[in-house]
């Protein structure tokens, strides 16, 4: 009986072949033997990359708001710890006198907590027509006076007055004229004086105060226009 030749088998191929197949940007497993055939796999790079990323901001973030916490406390120091220098604003006029000059006394006074350093004042007194707008200068005759230091509630008090050139260099107290004395009892006129002063506090910054009084000739009773001289009392904001 002739024998047949035998048939050879096909192998069937298998629909999934075991490996990884490539879906998208994920990576599929497709062994059989494994338990769980949809495994899929993060793209570690790129993963790194964002978390280093924000890392990395989380850290700008945290430097830059213990950055404002730290100069806030220094601020805060700063203010509290620096001097200021308080300048009276009362004025007290001492005679009124024809051909005699005008004197009065000023107080400066550091409420601070620290020394001032490096103090620097001016002073000006004259007599201002009632209405006017002054122009608050130091170009011209001054009072004008230097500390190394004042240290706080120690007052210094200092008498002023208005004075006038005679020449380069020279000045001389002016008398109180027969006009201006008019003015005065009339009412048309008030004594003012303004100053400034200069100073540097224990962190090396400067400062200064600025302030106006004025004074009206009793029993003169009316309305006098002295808005910009309260106007010019100031201090400086500086917290550096």
């Amino acid at each position: 009986m002739p024998k047949h030749p035998r048939k050879r088998r096909k192998k069937k191929q298998r629909e999934d072949k075991p490996g990884l197949v490539q879906e998208g940007d994920a990576v599929v497993s497709n062994n059989k033997g494994h338990e769980n055939p949809d495994i899929r796999w993060i793209d570690r790079p790129r993963t790194m990359n964002i978390l280093t990323l924000l890392i990395l901001c989380s850290y700008v973030v945290l430097a830059f708001i213990s950055f404002r916490q730290l100069r806030l406390t220094q601020q805060s120091l700063r203010t509290d710890e620096r001097p200021w220098v308080k300048i009276s604003s009362k004025v007290k006029v001492e005679g009124l006198v024809e051909d005699v000059p005008l004197s009065a006394i000023m107080e400066f006074k550091n409420v601070g907590k620290t020394a001032a350093k490096d103090v620097y004042m001016e002073i000006v007194m004259q007599v201002t027509p009632n209405g006017s707008i002054p122009n608050f200068g130091f170009e011209g005759p001054a009072v004008r006076n230097t500390m190394g230091a004042m240290f706080p509630n120690d007052p210094l008090t200092l008498p002023i007055a208005p004075f006038t050139q005679t020449g380069k260099g020279q000045y001389q107290p002016l008398n109180l004229s027969h006009h201006d004395l008019e003015e005065l009892q009339a009412g048309r006129a008030y004594i003012m004086v303004y100053a400034q002063v200069f100073y540097y506090d224990i962190f090396g910054v400067q400062h200064w105060t600025r302030s106006c009084g004025w004074h009206s000739v009793p029993p003169v009773e009316g309305k006098y226009t002295a808005r910009e001289c309260t106007a010019y009392n100031s201090i400086d904001n500086s917290q550096n």
